[in-house]
């Protein structure tokens, strides 16, 4: 059974409400959705979640990175003609594209490499009847989930809080670290709502865990020191409160105060590990597939982590339904992960696919072959953006007027 065909499709799904972290704001999320034919007429599904402020990819670099896999006269490799039978099979064409013993033939580019990995297991599942973590040799099991808070003012981000935890949920995750909001300057809006949260988890829900994504935003590991001295004992980790290249930064910050400590952005693929490692500069891995190249490089991820005795978390990268399968399959094939965030599907009013769900502090997971969900290529269409959402399409289009 061979690919024969490849068709990704720019779409644009709006937010129930805007969302906030401290490099970026959203109204809606951007996707690239994939669709892999074969010989056999089986069809694969997969998605790319392009967060440009982490990876550096857009919704048309997605698309021309995956277009260009199939033109030969460019890259000396041509997707169209692979065999795609079996989990071996896509294990070669991934170690081609997330090489280990061998210089890339495209570099970067990692939301797309997720994107067209999910589809080819997407077939190799569904050829086998299987789904994809059965592929791996994983099992389902409960996923657990953070619930997320972004960034808002000191009130409404304790009043969601408290909501939370009279709900019985014992895992919070805060979004922090813009310098000057709500008034408030020298990061004292996100001081207010850890001290706040604390407070609630202490009145409301004992034993509740907070934890806090600075996303960078603290910038450099003297102002991380400062501010966490301010909130002493109050977070179960804080995660990548520096700038993505500082990795000496992040070792600052283990060696001056008694935290632990997450690597996201500083950390996309193997050799990001082995260095943060050989730092000693944190104490967990936050893994993303959209980051990394894929589930067969999350999975190698975990195995490194396992080996230094680090905790993972699988984190993500906003997906929609479709994006957040794979990570979640992830999940069933390793006990090292504590817990995933694939549970942003849920802040969407529409979603491409269905049959995920939330049931409390848990994720339900389909169990069918493939990625297990109800695809519509209806709704590719449905949703693809518009040249008012995007100047490049618009640019595009006028040139061939």
């Amino acid at each position: 059974m061979k690919i024969s065909n490849i068709e990704t499709f720019p779409v644009a799904l709006e937010l129930m409400q805007p969302f906030k972290i401290a490099n970026a704001s959203f109204t809606h999320m951007y996707y690239v959705m994939t669709k892999v034919e074969t010989d056999d007429g089986v069809t694969g599904y997969g998605e790319s979640s392009p967060a440009w402020e982490v990876t550096g990819e857009t919704q048309f670099s997605v698309m021309d990175c995956i277009h260009h896999l199939t033109e030969e006269d460019k890259l000396g490799f041509n997707l169209i003609g692979q065999e795609v039978s079996n989990l071996q099979n896509v294990k070669d064409i991934m170690e081609i594209l997330c090489p280990n013993n061998h210089v890339n033939i495209f570099w970067g580019a990692p939301s797309a490499k997720a994107g067209l990995e999910e589809a080819l297991l997407d077939i190799v599942g569904k050829t086998q009847g299987k789904s994809i973590y059965e592929l791996f040799g994983g099992k389902q099991k409960p996923v657990p989930f953070a619930h997320v808070l972004g960034i808002a003012p000191v009130k409404e981000t304790l009043g969601q809080a408290k909501e939370l935890l009279e709900n019985g949920i014992d895992k919070i995750k805060l979004k922090i670290g813009v310098e000057k909001i709500d008034g408030l300057e020298n990061y004292q809006r996100d001081v207010d709502v850890i001290l706040g949260i604390k407070n609630l988890i202490e009145t409301l829900n004992p034993g509740a865990k907070m934890v806090a994504d600075a996303n960078q935003g603290f910038i450099t590991a003297e102002k991380t020191i400062a501010f966490l001295k301010k909130v002493p004992d109050c977070l179960e980790y804080l995660e990548q409160p520096v700038i993505a290249g500082d990795r000496l930064g992040m070792k600052q910050i283990k060696e001056h105060c008694d935290v632990t400590l997450m690597a996201d952005e500083s950390l996309h693929s193997y050799y990001d590990a082995k260095i943060l490692l050989e730092l000693n500069a944190v104490d967990i891995f936050n893994i993303k597939l959209m980051k990394c190249g894929g589930m067969i490089e999350a999975l190698k991820l975990a195995d490194l982590a396992k080996q230094n005795n680090k905790r993972v978390v699988l984190g993500s990268m906003m997906e929609n339904q479709v994006g957040a399968i794979p990570s979640l399959h992830t999940f069933f094939c390793d006990d090292i992960f504590d817990s995933t965030e694939s549970g942003f599907f849920n802040y969407l009013k529409t979603n491409i696919g269905s049959g995920l769900s939330l049931d409390g502090k848990f994720i339900k997971v389909p169990s069918g072959p493939g990625i297990g969900l109800d695809v519509d290529e209806r709704d590719f269409r449905k949703h693809l953006i518009t040249t008012n959402r995007s100047k490049a399409l618009k640019h595009i289009l006028n040139l061939y007027q």
